[in-house]
């Protein structure tokens, strides 16, 4: 995957890559949107194409949205 592809959408909504918190259900979609600089976490559903355990040990996995926490800004 196209890191810059990333840091397209990020300019397209005027955000910096280091603002944003992409979910992605395929590891090499995380991996190029870490690449831009954007934080992730990799969706874990039924139906998804399995995890690595070293994909499992290196990115945060959610299987809910509820499983979200973002910092407070200060």
């Amino acid at each position: 995957m196209e890191n810059e592809s990333y840091r397209m959408i990020a300019d397209s909504t005027a955000c910096s890559t280091s603002n944003i918190l992409f979910l992605a259900d395929v590891a090499l979609e995380a991996s190029a949107a870490e690449e831009a600089d954007m934080h992730v976490a990799l969706g874990v559903r039924p139906g998804n194409a399995g995890v690595t355990d070293d994909e499992k040990t290196y990115y945060r996995l959610i299987t809910s949205f509820s499983e979200l926490r973002l910092p407070s800004s200060t």
